[in-house]
């Protein structure tokens, strides 16, 4: 029953951030839209500079967690094809 549990919390996960993304594309594209539009004029307003900061902000969230998740992957194959050896990387045990 808890794999169960897991599996469903992962999926509404996976979900909600396939979701945000969208959302995510479809600000971007609409305030890529106003800034061709506008132009110099475009960053006049200071909500359309607090747009560009939380695009800028989103953006980096995204590539942080890619960057985690890339990690991740290595540092868990790395524990797994050096089983048994010492983590620390000098190979001396304490």
């Amino acid at each position: 029953m808890i794999g169960v549990c897991v599996y469903y919390n992962m999926f509404i996960f996976t979900g909600l951030q396939v979701i945000w993304l969208i959302i995510l594309i479809v600000i971007t594209v609409r305030e890529g839209k106003l800034l061709w539009k506008q132009k110099c004029d475009y960053f006049s307003s200071n909500w359309n500079r607090l747009e560009c900061l939380h695009l800028c902000c989103a953006y980096g969230a995204i590539s942080l967690f890619v960057a985690k998740s890339v990690s991740a992957v290595f540092v868990i194959e790395n524990v797994k094809d050096n089983f048994g050896e010492s983590i620390l990387g000098s190979g001396e045990s304490r």
